[in-house]
This record gives structure tokens, sequence and C-alpha cells, in this order.
């Protein structure tokens, strides 16, 4: 087959032995070229000009060169394995070009230029990272090619639509990008062909396909959602395309799915396999049940790996451990996922929160598995390279992680007889799998499974379908993702304090967004940041806290994950000091810092009060409560102040503030609605609203317990689908929760840490349906025990 001078050598990890493999196209070897490819172990090979390479692939990939005059170079790549070396002459230059793979189905490239003159080796140029990348070399342009494909959510990273392309033009003394652009996977130099003389496979059902992956993961002991989610975001599984083929050089001509990289097989996209055994590369080609064991045993390897390291002397593990380990929980596979990928930057989840692999895999569980997980609390994470004798490794620099509950199992290996409780609002009750509806079930209502399960021809819906029987005896089809064997669905919003715990509301409510703003308020004087909750629900962004005078790291953390464009501080330099301000500004340059402040805390809540009028479709009615941090009235009002976009205004229990009445005045406010008795917020108050012409209602109880049962009431009735509990006597802990709850469209319910009031049991009881619950701060906050009563209460 002939070829023009300006060939373009595609040099890639996939194992291009030039003898070993008895399918590679004769036309993709040429002696001319000098490149050699490397597998796992060690290998020495000579290079055209005498000298001699020595390559380890091992945890870490060692790469050494010598000639007559030693050592000429030496280098150590930390998880990864020295793909290949290519030889290039280029504008009159000797090159070597060294690939570098990183472990995992990423399969991350990094390339290293070498210039060659006489006995030295000179690195002129090393590479970005670029994830599932082929690298191309056109000797006679003097450029090089490189080639990966566009991440999207839904589109399977086997077969991307669109690919990045960067092109470097080499010199002698350096390597310059010349250009970049984006195209259609199709486009590129080794695109997939549509050919109907080829071997065409087709690939299994999905209803089979889905049972295949399931069986797979029970006999590893992985929940099969993980493994569905991740053959998935891999192939969309398959194991074979729809007729098109290959012409990576390790396809066989046969239509078998085969990653962009050319190295990824199948549904699983093997990438961890020896490039010379023909016979296994064969085997994950064309038994799909073989890919799929392969892509299960790398899989738990990865587990392992929390219980292994790089280096015996680092003192971390390759990957954290998730709480106890125990393998039947979804959220303590989160690390072992992400190696699945690979152990990268780019599957850092506070740098890339919306692309970070396990990330993604997770919300597909969601989506395709209907089963809502426990955002993994990322806040609490430390990345960053530690060094070894070998390198620098990606590490956590933890060896364990606890995360809040709850944990979730599979919900797909239930058997008959097995007694499960819904955890939907409603769940819709059919008369067979996918058929019609024959009713509707509330959360918490009892189920017995009553006999296997039913899986979906499909391979964007995961879960299975049930037969059960209800407690009254009726039956029917319900979906497996709205099923649990817990009856009571509890969710802890907790850190060990309380600028930890409003990252973890944060994280919890915004795990996977991008808010625009970022609202943060004090969290030992907080009476600033009750009013400020009214903003931040109207933004839909998180509600932080931060001490006076010190911005915590846990706190950086997550404005890091979330980037916000904006940061809104609440309240004066007395309150939140100009040294936690120029900390943003240093911290996050690209973010506009904005203070909402008064003299007071009265004109603070006027300030407030006028951003939220400004993103509000109610600027004539505004909620009135103390400004007394030790009450909760404001936190009380706080959910449905923020889901309405109502201010919040304070006020002194005797008089009303001139900047109040001014803003009332001026803002031609028509409805003031006062939260408290009038021992809270005195008449006197109310008949100087009334003076100002706005007509004035009263929600109020004897207590703080009363007027929130009160308010609950007026605002939410007794059905809510979520509830919120918090410490009614310090309400700082529970003060960020007051914009998930506006998201949510919930109260926040006080309580006693220690007991249940009986205002609070009053309104309990006059809740039919189960509720899913949310605990706001830690057990120091509200005991175990006051939790277990007001579980008893809802049940």
């Amino acid at each position: 087959m002939e070829r023009s001078r300006a060939t373009y050598l595609i040099v890639f990890f996939a194992g291009l032995f030039l003898t070993c493999l008895i399918f590679i196209q004769p036309a993709d070897v040429q002696a001319e070229s000098g490149g050699h490819t490397f597998s796992t172990g060690t290998a020495t090979v000579q290079l055209s000009d005498g000298k001699t390479v020595e390559v380890t692939n091992d945890i870490s990939g060692v790469l050494r060169i010598t000639g007559d005059a030693g050592i000429l170079y030496d280098s150590t790549i930390p998880d990864a394995d020295i793909a290949s070396i290519q030889e290039a002459n280029m504008a009159d230059d000797s090159y070597l070009i060294v690939e570098y793979r990183t472990h995992g189905t990423a399969q991350a490239l990094q390339f290293d230029v070498l210039h060659v003159t006489n006995e030295k080796l000179e690195r002129i140029y090393q590479s970005d990272l670029y994830e599932g990348a082929r690298l191309a070399i056109d000797e006679e342009g003097a450029q090089l090619e490189v080639s990966y494909p566009k991440v999207e959510q839904d589109v399977p990273l086997a077969e991307p639509k669109e690919v990045y392309i960067e092109a470097f033009t080499v010199a002698p003394e350096q390597v310059t990008k010349a250009d970049e652009r984006t195209e259609p996977a199709t486009n590129s130099a080794k695109a997939r062909t549509f050919s109907a003389s080829a071997a065409g496979y087709t690939n299994p059902s999905y209803d089979t396909i889905s049972r295949k992956l399931t069986a797979a993961a029970v006999k590893y002991d992985v929940p099969p959602e993980i493994v569905k989610s991740i053959a998935f975001r891999e192939s969309g599984w398959k194991q074979y395309t729809n007729g098109s083929i290959s012409s990576c050089s390790i396809s066989d001509g046969s239509n078998v799915v085969i990653g962009y990289d050319c190295i990824g097989i199948g549904i699983m996209q093997v990438s961890d396999y020896d490039r010379s055994d023909k016979q296994e590369i064969q085997k994950l080609m064309h038994d799909i049940d073989y890919n799929i064991d392969r892509g299960m045993q790398i899989l738990k390897d990865k587990w392992n790996e929390a219980n292994a390291k790089a280096e015996s002397a680092l003192p971390y593990n390759l990957i954290p451990k998730v709480n106890d380990g125990n393998p039947d929980k979804l959220e303590n596979w989160y690390f072992a996922i992400l190696a699945y990928n690979g152990r990268l930057e780019r599957n850092d989840p506070i740098a890339n929160p919306q692309t970070a692999y396990q990330e993604l895999i997770y919300k597909e569980m969601g989506n395709q598995s209907l089963i809502s997980t426990t955002p993994f609390p990322t806040h609490l994470l430390t990345p960053g390279r530690i060094s070894g004798q070998l390198g620098s490794y990606f590490s956590f620099q933890t060896n364990q992680v606890s995360t809040p509950g709850p944990l979730h199992e599979s919900t797909q290996n239930y058997g008959k007889g097995n007694t499960v409780y819904v955890t939907a609002d409603r769940l819709t009750l059919r008369s067979s799998p996918n058929g019609s509806s024959i009713g509707t079930l509330p959360r918490g209502e009892k189920l017995t499974i009553t006999g296997g399960y039913t899986a979906n021809n499909s391979n964007v819906n995961h879960y299975v379908w049930y037969p059960v029987r209800t407690s009254s005896g009726k039956t029917g089809y319900v979906a497996s993702g709205y099923l649990s064997t817990d009856p009571v669905v509890v969710h802890n919003l907790e850190g060990d304090r309380r600028n930890a715990t409003s990252a973890s509301i944060s994280n919890y409510g915004w795990h996977l967004e991008s808010p625009d703003a970022v609202v943060l308020g004090r969290s030992d004087l907080p009476i600033d940041a009750f009013t400020g909750s009214v903003l931040a629900a109207q933004l839909d962004s998180p509600l932080l806290l931060t001490d006076q005078d010190k911005l915590e790291q846990v706190t950086i953390t997550e404005i890091d994950r979330l980037d916000p464009s904006t940061i809104y501080i609440v309240g004066a330099e007395p309150a939140i000091s100009k040294n936690v301000e120029n900390n943003l500004r240093k911290n996050f340059p690209e973010s506009k810092i904005e203070r909402v402040a008064g003299s007071h805390r009265y004109a603070t809540s006027v300030k407030v009060a006028e951003e939220v009028a400004s993103v509000s479709s109610k600027p004539s009615e505004i909620f009135l409560a103390v400004g007394d941090e030790k009450s909760p009235d404001a936190l009380t009002i706080g959910p449905h102040a923020g889901s309405e976009g109502i201010p919040i205004l304070l006020t002194r229990t005797a008089e009303l503030h001139d900047d109040v009445k001014t803003y009332i005045k001026r803002n031609n406010i028509k409805k003031v609605t006062i939260i408290g008795s009038e021992t809270v917020v005195s008449k006197r108050v109310s008949d100087q609203i009334k003076q100002l012409g706005a007509s004035v209602e009263r929600v109020e109880g004897p207590d703080r317990y009363s007027t929130n049962a009160a308010v609950i009431t007026k605002y939410y009735g007794t059905n809510p689908d979520q509830v919120f509990f918090a410490n009614g006597q310090t309400t700082v802990d529970s003060l960020s929760g007051a914009p998930l709850a506006a998201k949510y469209d919930a109260p926040i319910i006080l309580t006693r840490p220690d007991a249940v009031t009986k205002p609070t049991r009053a309104f309990l009881n006059k809740i039919n349906d189960q509720p899913e619950i949310f605990y706001l701060g830690s057990d120091a906050a509200i005991t175990d025990r006051t939790r277990k009563e007001l579980e008893g209460i809802l049940q």
C-alpha cells in the first residue's frame, strides 16, 4: 500500500507490536519508522543509532536511555506506563518522542520531545495530560498532532461526537503550539468507517446485557448500579458498533467497540491487558461475558487499592477507604470508581466538580437507576501531589474519609419475600413492568417482594421491576430505585464545627450545580446571615459561614469547588473583617466580591432586602422578625421567605428602626407579616407599620416552638414531602439550611436538642405521610435519642 512522504504515524499504548499481533494491518508497520511499544513488565530495545532503551512498567513507568557516555536520559512517571518511543527526523534534526499512558480506562496521554545531538538527549518539551488521546507525527511537516475526545454527559467515552485537536511545531530548541480546533470525531485520522462486508457482530438485547452486568456485579460483590453506570459511561452498553469498523491497528476487521485512543476494548473498555497476548485480546473483543468479567476484576483491584501504597515509605495508600469499607454501600465505592478511570487531576472533584469521572457515574446512577445516593463530602478532601522516591503522585492525602448518611445499598438484589419500603414522595404501582398505573404508594409504605425482577430492554433505564404486595394486599410492579430496606429516609447534614456544617449543607444541596453566587455570613453572630438566607435562596446559592476574622480551609475548599462569579459578604467590617474579604480576593481573584452591609444589623437587613427586591417578584411585601440572634423566628420564616422572594427585615422589640421605616415608605410596602408574639415584637411596632400605610399580619405562638409550628402550618400545611429539623435553642448550626430548605420548598422544624417539645409533637402528629428527614447539625445539636423520638412520631 502506497503512502505519501507526509506520513501520519499513530503512536499509541494499544500495543502496536510490530511483529506480535497477526491481525495488525501491514500498512501500519514500517521498519523505517523506528517505533518501539512497551507493555507491562521490563523490556530492553536498541535504537537505530545504537542507544539502549530500558523500560519497566509497574505501578510507575521507569525509562532509562544509555549510550557510550553512560546514562543519557532517566525518567519516572508515577501511575503510568512508558507506552512507546518513536524515532523521528524533522527539519533535518533527530528526535525521540516518548509517550506515557496513565493507568485506568482514561489512558491519559503525556509525551516528551527529546532532541538528539551526538551523545546527548535534551528534553525540549513535556506535554499536558490528554485523556483518551492519540498522538500523530508528521515528520515532513515537523509537526505533532494530539486529538482527544470531548467529554459529554450522555455520550459514551468510546464513541465521542467531537474531538479537540492541538497541533505543535517542532524546532531544534522548542516545541510550540501551532493550531487548536474542534472537529467531528468522524473527521479524525483514525475515524471508523462503515463496511458491509466486514465481520459484523450484533450485541445481545439490553435486557440480556442488564442481566449479564448484574450477574457479574453480584459475583464480585459490587453493587449492580455501579457496574451498569460504568458500562454505559464507557461504551453505551455496547460490545459492538452498528456496522462501523475501527481503523486502529489493533482492530481485527470486525465491528468491535475500540476506544478513540485505540486501546480500550468492548463494553467495559478494558485497557489493562497484555498487548502481546493476542488470545487475550481476541477474548476481550468477542466474548462479552469475558470482557465484563475482566472489567469487574479491574474494578475490584481498584477497590483494593485502599489498602496498597505506590511506595512503601509513602504515608498514604493509593486511594482512601470510605467509611468502614463495606462494599455493599454505594457511596463507599467513590475512589475505586475514580481509579477505574484513572488517579488523575482531571478526576479531582474540587477542581472539576461537574466532569470528574466518579461524579458523572453517581449522577448517571441517579438518572438511570433512579437511586439517589448521598453526595460525597468533597469539602473534606485535600487533593494534591505528594513526593516519593520515584516521583510525585496525585493523592487525597488521607487514608480514610467518613461520609454522612444515609449510605445506600443496591436495590437490585432483592429476592422473593424481602420486605422493603417506598422512598419516593409518590411511587406509581403498575399492572406490569412499564405497564399502566393502578395506584400510587406514599413514602414509607411497606411492601413485600413476591418474585424475581424484570430488567428493562434499554441501555438508559438501568433500574429493574419488582412484583410486590402492599400491606393491604394489593399487588403490582414498582421500579427498584424507589425502594429501601430502611423505613425512614434520613439525611445528616453536619460537620465537626459550624463552618464545616455550612460547607456540608452547601456540598449536599449544590453538589452537581454551578451557582453564580455564594453568600457568606458570620458564624458566631449570625443575625445578619438570617436575612442573607433569603438572598441566597433567591440566587439559588448556598449560604456559607465564616469566623469574624478568619476564613477556614473548609470554606475555601467549598467556594473553590462552587467557583462562583460573585461572593456576597453579609455584614459590615465589624461583623466580618477586612482580613476575610482580602483572603477571599486572594483565593478567588476571578470572583467579584460584594459586601452587603449597613452600619448596624437593622441597616444591614435593609441593604439585604434591597438586593432581594432587585431579583424578587414580590417587592411590595416583607417579613419582620426581632433582631435578636437568640431568637429563631427569622430562621423559622427563612425557607418560605426564600422560596417566595420576600425579604426579612429586623426590628427592635419595642421600636421600629428608622432605617426600616424608610425602606417601607420608599418601596411602598403594602403588607408586613410579623413573626412572633407581641412579647417578641410589640404592638407598638405593629402600630408604627400601620401608620406607614401597610397592612399587618402576625403569625405567632406563646413560645418559639409554637410560633414555629404556626408558621409551618400556615405556609406548608400538614403534609410536607421533606422536613428539616434544627436545634431551636442554638440556631447557628442550622442557619445554612434555610436556602436548602427553600430549594426543596420544605419547612425547618425546631426542636430542643434533648427532647421534643409539646408544640412540635402536636404538629408532627398531624403529618399523615412519611416525609424525608434532614437533620441540620451533628448529634451535639440534636441528640440521637431525640432523633429516634422524632422519627418514631413520623412513622
